[in-house]
Parts: structure tokens; C-alpha cells; sequence
């Protein structure tokens, strides 16, 4: 299912190749990745192994633009030197005090004053409206947050700028070391039922989190890309920063270039692909006909199993889930119990939630609903479109009116579960979720004051297959449906026609 290859490849003619007489060397053969390609072309310095580059647009969300436009304003600020989205994603509901609310107003003030971008609360998660507006074929985009990530798009997004993003929107270059890239090769057709967090899933659990492709750039190729609609490549773009990789970048094709169209934006695509042979860091193979509904166990996204591996050795992973668990609490008085939620050799969960940017995409939420059909759901379960626009086409088609008849509840666009900013479960509970992250108290619990609970991470639809099977775990590939051929509309106006204001909950 999927390969490492540690060492130096070359990619020709759609195949993967040692070393071998014949072959370009290294130093040439890595010009012709598409990395070089959009890195190059962004580089001001002369030295190619130590680049000076300059961003063509940037993201701060409201957990990190407060910090960062105060210390550039320290710094002299006059206006923002690249295009700047001032984001309001992560604190969104602006619980127990004003502070959240008065942060929103002077992001306002600051978006007014500098000539950036304010996107109000509720709106957008920030990935899903860079997606949507700022991303193009060949861009160079950065952000505060972990999830920068917009290769699909023929885009490298870097995420965490931190105090470089201060200097760039001081008119400062980005100063780095040409990153390492390894090859993400795909082949083959996935299932029906394998969506993109059981892709994401099982890369991770391959080359481990911080492990084999730290601050390296994946490269996705291969003719299984043409297998996978954008927004399944969207959302295994995300979950790549959960690798720790630095970068990412995709092939391109006509699947891309209709979403620009859709997106009222066909001039923001252009092909992008190797040049010629090209020469990689080291590969990961992937190959799709192969993949099976995935599961990130508590309390790492690379804890990963086949979700019927897991079945049929239920006790003895839950007894490591547990021993971890009791590990990573560091409180001898509380401990989770996950081995008390199976019933007749199943393990049961109590929450499901479909969110944020790797979650909440028009093709996620319409197969959660259509495998949950009209069978009520057996546990709370929560989604959250990641824009506004996809919320607006799901109550068009039907699909929010269905997923609230069978017991589902609507949210607007909010990184809150996330960061355990809601949907909080009860103590000791086992959610399910699609979303970016599973470490302990990212769902909430304060281990500290005897809270704990688990979060595993599952595909929308196989999530959606556990409510219909009553909350047990179950693979979408174990149960039938039929998915619906509904295209997506995108109405751009649904930004142009809001006023630029903090929103009120």
C-alpha cells in the first residue's frame, strides 16, 4: 500500500528509477522537479542553496495575528508589502470574555489601515478561503497557521511563519535552505467508500509524524492523481503539515483547472508538472487500488491502523492506547477506559464530527450523507462546511436538510474542534472525527483537573458508517450506499456582500 524509499530517485516517463548510466546528474536532474520550478522563480538571492524568496500572499489567523502586527507595527509598519488575510477562524464563538471580540476589532482597524483582507468570523476557515481566492498555479503563499498547505492547487503554501511573516510584510525577503524533496508517486484507483483522510492516514502512518519527511517538500505525481477528485487531493494536502513536512506541491490537470473555472477564476491555473527527468530526495510510493478505511488511534495522527485490523484486534490496541494514555496524563487518578466501550467484540464511540480544512469539503459532507441515508445517527454528530459558500450549495442540494433529519447538527465555518474549542465530548469518551489533529486535549479535556477523553481520526465516511452501525467503529467500504452525483456551485458573492466587520455569535 505504501513504500519508502529512503534513497535518491529519478522520475521519467512516469516511473520511478534508480541511478543508472544514462541518467542526468542530481544537481541537473532536480531542476526539472516542480518545486525548483515555483521556488526559482520566487528567489531574489543568487545563491540557489540559500534562498531569499518572496511570498505572493500570506494568512494570519486570529490565534497569531495580534502577536505579529503588533511586533510589526514595533517595527516601523506603513502598509502590508504582500497581500494579507487577517483570518478569524480559531476563536470564533468568543467565549467568557471580551478580549476575543476586541482582538476581531483591531484586526479590522489593521486590515483597514495597512490594506489587508479582514474575513470575519464564521465565514471561512482561512485554508478553505485561500483555496477559494488566493491560491494560483505557480503562487508562493505563507501563513501563520500549521495547515498552509495548497499544492493540489498547483501551489506551495508554508505554514508557521512566525517572525518571518513580521518581515515580509515589512518589504523583508523569507530567508531559507533549499528544502530536501521527496516524490509522492501514486498509482492505481482507490475504492468506492476510501476517502482522503484514509489516503492521508496512511502515508502518515508510513513515514511517521517529524519522521521520514521533516521540513522536506512532497512532491505529488503519478497517474493515480488523475484518480482523485480535488477535493479529496485538498484534504490530503492538509494533513501533510501533521508529517511535518515543510511544503507541498501536486501535478495538475484538467480536474484543477475546472475548479478554477467554478471558482471564477480561470486565469489561476496553468499546468504544472515535472519538466523532465527529475531527481528526488527519496519516494514514498502509494499505491490507491490498495488502501482500506483508515484509523488514527488516540493520541497521535500517525497511531494508524486499518480500521479492520483494528477490529479484529480490538483488546490488545486498546490496552496501548490506555497504557499511553496513563502515560501521557502524568495523573495516576484518571485513566481512559476504552476497553469498557466494546460491546459483543465492537468498540463503540459517543461523538462524530466532520469539520475545518481538511474535513469540511463539499465532496466530505455529501458522502457522509449519503451513506448515512435516512437512518438517525446513533451519536451527536457535528459538521462544519469550511466556507460559507459550500454551506450555501449543501442547503441548495438538499444535503443539510437531510444530514439535520437524521439527528446531524449544522455549524458554520470554525476551527474550534480542532483545538478542542467545542464540541468538547464527555469525560472519558471516544470521538470520532475528521479533522487535523488527535493528541491528547486537543478535544478539549483538561487531563490536569481528571478530564480525559480520546479523539480518532476517520474519514467522513466511514465516520458516517459507524452512526448508521449503531456508533460502531466500521469501515465505509462495509457498508452499502450509493453516492450522488451532485456538482458544486460556488457564489462568490456570498464574500463580496458581507460587510467587512466582525460578526457577533
Amino acid at each position: 500500500m505504501v513504500t519508502l524509499r529512503e534513497q535518491g530517485v529519478y522520475y521519467q516517463g512516469g516511473q520511478l528509477l534508480e541511478a543508472q548510466p544514462g541518467l542526468p546528474a542530481p544537481e541537473q536532474a532536480m531542476r526539472h522537479t516542480m518545486c525548483w520550478q515555483i521556488l526559482s522563480a520566487h528567489n531574489t538571492s543568487a545563491d540557489e542553496k540559500q534562498l531569499s524568496l518572496q511570498f505572493d500572499s500570506m494568512s494570519m489567523p486570529d490565534n497569531a495575528y495580534g502577536k505579529l502586527l503588533r511586533q510589526a507595527e514595533q517595527d516601523g509598519l506603513q502598509s502590508f508589502a504582500i497581500p494579507c488575510v487577517l483570518a478569524n477562524d480559531h476563536n470564533s464563538l468568543c467565549v467568557g470574555n471580551t478580549s476575543a471580540r476586541d482582538l476581531q476589532q483591531y484586526g479590522l482597524k489593521a486590515a483597514q489601515a495597512y490594506g489587508g483582507v479582514y474575513l470575519p468570523a464564521h465565514l471561512a476557515v482561512v485554508h478553505q478561503y485561500m483555496r477559494e481566492q488566493y491560491c494560483s498555479c505557480g503562487a508562493l503563499l505563507i501563513g501563520s497557521d500549521d495547515h498552509v498547505r495548497y499544492g493540489a492547487l498547483g501551489a506551495m503554501g508554508v505554514g508557521k511563519g512566525g517572525d518571518k511573516q513580521v518581515g515580509l510584510l515589512l518589504g523583508r525577503p523569507y530567508e531559507t535552505a533549499y528544502p530536501q524533496v521527496v516524490a509522492v508517486h501514486l498509482t492505481g484507483r482507490p475504492a468506492a467508500g476510501i476517502g482522503p483522510m484514509d489516503l492521508a492516514l496512511a502515508i502518515l502512518g508510513a513515514v511517521k509524524v517529524g519522521g521520514f519527511v521533516k521540513n522536506k517538500v512532497l512532491e505529488f505525481i503519478g497517474d493515480g492523481i488523475s484518480q482523485l477528485t480535488v477535493d479529496t487531493r485538498n484534504g490530503v494536502d492538509s494533513m501533510t503539515a501533521e508529517m511535518g513536512c515543510w511544503s507541498t506541491i501536486w501535478q495538475t490537470d484538467d480536474a484543477v483547472k475546472e475548479y478554477y473555472r467554478i471558482h471564477g477564476r480561470p486565469s489561476a491555473y496553468r499546468p504544472i508538472a515535472p519538466s523532465g527527468t527529475a531527481y528526488y530526495d527519496g519516494a514514498i510510493e502509494v499505491a490507491l487500488d490498495q488502501l482500506r478505511p483508515m484509523i488514527a488511534m488516540p493520541f497521535s495522527p500517525d497511531h494508524v491502523y486499518e480500521i479492520q485490523t483494528l477490529n479484529e484486534n480490538l483488546m490488545d490496541i486498546l490496552n496501548l492506547v490506555e497504557q499511553q494514555a496513563a502515560k501521557l496524563s502524568e495523573n495516576p487518578d484518571i485513566r481512559l477506559d476504552l476497553k469498557s466501550k466494546v460491546k459483543s467484540g465492537k468498540l463503540y464511540a459517543q461523538q462524530g464530527v466532520i469539520t475545518g480544512c481538511v474535513g469540511g469539503t463539499f465532496e466530505n459532507i455529501c458522502a457522509a450523507a449519503d451513506i448515512l441515508g435516512d437512518t438517525p445517527t446513533a451519536f451527536p454528530l457535528s459538521v462544519y462546511p469550511a466556507s460559507q459558500p459550500i454551506y450555501v450549495e449543501l442547503m441548495e442540494n438538499g444535503v443539510a436538510v437531510q444530514l439535520l433529519q437524521a439527528g446531524a447538527s449544522l455549524h458554520t465555518a470554525f476551527c474550534g474542534p480542532c483545538s478542542g474549542a467545542c464540541d468538547v465530548p464527555e469525560n472519558g469518551a471516544l470521538s470520532l472525527r475528521h479533522a487535523p489533529r488527535n493528541v491528547l486535549a486537543r478535544e478539549g479535556a483538561k487531563p490536569a483537573n481528571g478530564q480525559i477523553a480520546g479523539v480518532a481520526l476517520m474519514d467522513a465516511r466511514s465516520i458516517a458508517a459507524s452512526a448508521r452501525s449503531g456508533g460502531a467503529i466500521t469501515p465505509a467500504t462495509a457498508v452499502e450506499w450509493t453516492q450522488s452525483s451532485r456538482a458544486y456551485q460556488f457564489r462568490h458573492t456570498l464574500y463580496a456582500q458581507l460587510p467587512q466587520r466582525p460578526s457577533t455569535h
